[in-house]
């Protein structure tokens, strides 16, 4: 395999980037990743490979699905149980927060909404990892900033103050802020207990890789499936990867995808076609032409 999609279930304790570098080293080609999940996470982690590695922040663009399990009464360093203790309730939770508290407070975290990252995160700051010059002992100033959550739901019964919830939400959104932040609405403290990915766009865990040694390329077809996609003839198509607008109604067909990025495919992009065009491009829509934003050869 040279370029190509990998979709693996990270365990937990398991680094994204040592996902990275096994296969890094198996395959001996240019490896990355569509967007890294915390060691202390599991579920899905996307591998590109080869030219797919161009593709990174197309990917990391869709909307994604976790399930995070929610434990009341405290609040970490970290916002999950790899941290220490820094806030406890001073009531018995127990009593005093029921399913209806906590399903009316997840209102408050629909749509577009203000976010803070945890301190202990990957997030750069002057160049520098959060997480690097919070455990130093730096003073630092994280600010709030938008993140879009299509959907937040408690998903299981509240049992021993714990309970799990499912999120559909965009780019950059940290669901140990969300368990962070809920946790002080409902003025009892909270942090993530455990936390898995289910999906990005429409790739999810029960198509990964149990077995790292045994991976699977994704149909291109799959991956067109995630964006709203104008199919081209190959002459506009060979016109597109040179960097020459193309008028939309010189489109062959459109299908809308799940996401609003606009990619741009050939018509000879055809899995059973020896000779197909591989070109997989995107593009932004002026004065009714397609105009190149970045030309991938899958």
């Amino acid at each position: 395999m040279e370029t190509g999609i990998i979709l693996i279930n990270k365990p937990e304790d398991v680094r994204s980037t040592d996902c990275v570098t096994e296969i890094r080293k198996k395959l001996k080609i240019k490896t990355g990743h569509a967007g890294t999940l915390d060691s202390t996470a599991s579920g899905l982690l996307i591998i590109l490979t080869g030219n797919a590695t161009r593709l990174s922040e197309y990917i990391m663009s869709l909307p994604k699905i976790y399930y995070a399990s929610i434990k009341l009464g405290s609040e970490t360093d970290t916002c999950d149980y790899s941290g220490k203790i820094i806030n406890e309730s001073e009531f018995n939770y127990k009593n005093n927060i029921s399913e209806k508290n906590i399903d009316d407070e997840l209102y408050n975290f629909r749509g577009m909404i203000l976010q803070t990252p945890p301190e202990i995160s990957a997030l750069k700051i002057n160049g520098k990892p959060s997480y690097k010059l919070a455990r130093s002992g730096a003073e630092i100033k994280i600010l709030p900033r938008p993140v879009m959550v299509y959907e937040i739901a408690r998903v299981s019964e509240l049992n021993n103050g714990i309970f799990k919830l499912k999120i559909k939400c965009g780019k950059g959104t940290y669901i140990r802020s969300i368990a962070r932040d809920l946790g002080r609405k409902l003025g009892c403290y909270a942090h993530i207990k455990s936390l898995e990915r289910f999906s990005i766009g429409n790739f999810d865990i029960n198509q990964a890789d149990e077995n790292k040694n045994e991976n699977k390329k994704i149909e291109l077809k799959q991956l067109i499936n995630n964006f709203n996609n104008f199919v081209l003839s190959a002459e506009d198509a060979l016109k597109f990867s040179h960097g020459i607008n193309i008028p939309v109604k010189n489109a062959l067909k459109f299908n809308s995808g799940i996401s609003n990025l606009i990619c741009v495919t050939c018509e000879d992009n055809d899995e059973n076609n020896e000779n197909k065009n591989n070109l997989f491009g995107f593009a932004e829509i002026h004065n009714k032409k397609l105009k190149p934003v970045a030309n991938i050869f899958l």
